[in-house]
């Protein structure tokens, strides 16, 4: 009589028929009965897995810093936002970049910065990404670049003042000179023109801080909690589907040994 080595699996295996053979839930559940082992060990890895990953996930914040453009009129800006954005994106920024590193002795800034023109407001809104260990360091860069757009708004609107005023009072004096002459077309036209830069004066406003690196209430990106979430219901499809890539391999096997 034969020697004959018994397989160690723990059911009776049948043979492969045919790939049209149909397959009943009680089957499936029969599997994973069986290969419980493998479903919840892979199962509990990629649980613990997720949750090392998300305990040790950082949490980043968004800060945001806003900045009110001058105006000349209600709609008239003293300097066009889209031409602001440019001088802080090549100006400002790397001026301030060189300073802050060598200040805070780092080879680069651990933040990104990001200057944007809020459409139709005259607001520039200048945001980094950052953990709260950064948040010293990332309210310091901001408040540096907001400074400088506001030590140059002002700038820029003193000297369209001292440029008014002058005017004001040039277009003064014409209007005395003309008076005693009694020319009243000429009169009119300078009485006009100072009416105008007078108006044009008092409709100047200054550019305003509105915020400097305000931060966000909730942390950025996938919480933990729905990372937790997928994780679970991730380990689960991988622990089923791994419970029947054995079966698979295993029936594999006992036909492979049946045909021999």
């Amino acid at each position: 009589m034969d020697n004959q080595v018994p397989l160690k699996n723990s059911h009776t295996l049948q043979p492969m028929t045919s790939v049209d053979d149909e397959i009943s839930l009680t089957d499936i559940v029969k599997v994973l009965v069986i290969h419980w082992r493998w479903l919840c060990g892979i199962t509990s890895t990629i649980i613990a897995a997720t949750l090392i990953v998300a305990l040790m996930k950082p949490d980043t914040y968004n800060f945001v810093s806003i900045y009110q453009l001058a105006k000349r009129s209600w709609s008239d800006f003293i300097e066009p936002p889209e031409a602001l954005v440019q001088k802080a994106n090549r100006v400002y920024y790397p001026q301030v970049s060189r300073e802050f590193t060598q200040q805070y002795q780092l080879t680069d800034l651990p933040f990104k910065v990001s200057f944007q023109a809020l459409k139709d407001t005259g607001l520039i809104m200048i945001s980094s990404d950052a953990r709260l260990s950064e948040k010293d360091k990332v309210r310091a860069f901001h408040k540096i670049i907001v400074d400088k757009i506001h030590v140059s708004q002002t700038e820029m609107v003193e000297q369209a003042s001292r440029s008014m005023r002058q005017q004001i009072l040039s277009g003064q004096k014409m209007l005395e000179q003309v008076e005693g002459n009694s020319q009243s077309a000429k009169t009119m036209e300078l009485l006009m023109r100072v009416s105008s830069l007078e108006n044009q004066l008092n409709e100047l406003q200054p550019g305003a801080i509105i915020e400097t690196a305000t931060q966000s209430l909730k942390p950025k990106g996938i919480s933990k909690i729905v990372l937790i979430i997928i994780g679970c219901l991730l380990a689960i499809m991988f622990g089923m589907f791994g419970a029947f890539i054995v079966e698979l391999v295993n029936r594999v096997r006992f036909n492979l040994s049946m045909s021999t």
